[in-house]
């Protein structure tokens, strides 16, 4: 196992897309994992996701309120979500 090392992802380079159908979490594909929306704030033309992670991380995702709706997001608290980030949108600190 490779050495612990802390990233950073700006929050408009993660991409949304909404849980399996009866609210499952699966996430297939590479670098895409689960999360539950734990709160969400209406920024005018964006929006601001807090989204907890299956190991308890939790981190902000910004997206616009078209992009949550053709991901088919419901937007309420503990709503299931999967998350993909590109590697080229991954800074190593």
């Amino acid at each position: 196992m490779g050495a612990a090392s802390e990233i950073m992802i700006r929050p408009e380079a993660i991409r949304l897309g909404a849980a399996e159908a009866g609210g499952g979490l699966n996430a297939n594909g590479p670098n895409t994992l689960p999360a539950r929306i734990s709160h969400f704030v209406f920024l005018g033309g964006a929006i601001e996701l807090g989204l907890t992670l299956e190991g308890g991380e939790r981190l902000a995702v910004v997206a616009s309120p078209a992009a949550v709706r053709d991901a088919g997001i419901e937007l309420r608290a503990d709503a299931g979500v999967t998350l993909t980030i590109s590697p080229a949108d991954i800074i190593a600190m």
